[in-house]
């Protein structure tokens, strides 16, 4: 998409943010507290957008919204169960944005809880309710992958991977094997190199990266191409392989560059890092990874902030350049990678 139309498309959604928060305040005068959750659901909806960005604000707006929709006597309608199942699963996903895991938890188990009572309604949708059941377990994946813990992440992820031919935005499959394989890894990094479990988590992960492969191409999602890339080349350097890891990540670097997406650079740099690591050089790992940090954070990407800080702390010893010293932001043609 070119630059005018993204300013212009980042205008038109923070525009109707605004809209949306002005007429849930005058709802909230009424008080109307159905019109409420609703706009401000709409609201945190526009904030959470990729050409918004305004995390903070759709968590906030996400949890007014959920706040306000249980002021309201419980109906045990399918249409108010799963109004209010799409607060709790979108206040959960707004909350792990900005690292507020114990908001993000109470709305995954509130999620479960309204999930299992549409579960076989005369009047529900068999195909919606399978794309929620998958979508939950992928998100409680996400909760334990951002606490480092790998295992229960890979058993919620296998739960979602499961039923991955009910998820109805397509672009979702291909995106949902590239995590199958990516926490698969991060279980293998944990692993005894020698492990026989070792080698059938990286079979695991290079069958689903050929999934992934597939489905994002077949629906050009260019991020989620360059994603599956990050996740290949991270998989040759844990299986040995020396050959095409350092194309895969200039590939998903030129990715990142064309879709001027700031945040899918840092994630590159982390891929760097992780180059890095595999070369024993944890100096320059370490700045890859600290660097992606600072600039993940201050986008307002507090999630994948903190996917770099796991990888920091997981790092020996090291004499590497200090915060100050790392440089924030890439050189100007884009260029990440190794000299």
């Amino acid at each position: 998409m070119p630059e005018s139309e993204r300013g212009e498309k980042r205008a038109l959604l923070v525009a109707a943010a605004e809209h949306f928060r002005l007429g849930a305040e005058a709802a909230r005068q009424i008080p109307d507290w159905a019109m409420y959750a609703q706009l401000k659901s709409l609201e945190s909806a526009a904030c959470a957008t990729g050409e918004v960005q305004a995390f903070q604000q759709a968590f906030e707006s996400a949890r007014e919204a959920l706040k306000a929709w249980r002021i309201l006597p419980f109906r045990n309608l399918t249409s108010d169960i799963s109004f209010e199942f799409n607060l709790a699963d979108a206040l959960a996903v707004r909350a792990l944005l900005v690292a507020e895991f114990d908001v993000a938890v109470d709305a995954l188990e509130r999620a479960a809880v309204l999930l299992h009572r549409l579960r076989g309604r005369h009047d529900g949708d068999r195909r919606k309710y399978i794309n929620d059941d998958v979508l939950l377990h992928w998100d409680w994946a996400y909760v334990y992958m951002t606490q480092g813990d790998s295992r229960r992440a890979f058993h919620q992820i296998l739960k979602a991977r499961r039923n991955i031919g009910g998820l109805t935005n397509p672009i979702n499959v291909g995106r949902l094997h590239c995590a199958v394989a990516t926490i698969a890894l991060a279980c293998a990094e944990d692993d005894d190199p020698k492990s026989p479990t070792r080698g059938r988590l990286l079979k695991v992960a290079k069958d689903e990266i050929a999934f992934a492969y597939q489905s994002t191409r077949d629906h050009d999602d260019q991020n989620g191409i360059a994603m599956v890339m990050l996740t290949d080349a991270l998989w040759l350097g844990m299986s040995g392989r020396k050959r095409g890891r350092i194309k895969l990540l200039n590939d998903a670097q030129a990715i990142a560059s064309t879709q001027q997406d700031p945040s899918l650079t840092e994630l590159v740099r982390i891929g760097w890092g992780d180059e890095y690591l595999i070369r024993g050089d944890f100096v320059k790992a370490a700045e890859c990874y600290r660097t992606a940090e600072m600039s993940l954070t201050r986008q307002g990407h507090v999630d994948q902030a903190r996917k770099a800080r796991l990888r920091l702390d997981r790092l020996p010893p090291v004499v590497a350049p200090s915060a100050s010293e790392t440089t924030t932001t890439p050189p100007p043609n884009g260029d990440i990678s190794p000299n």
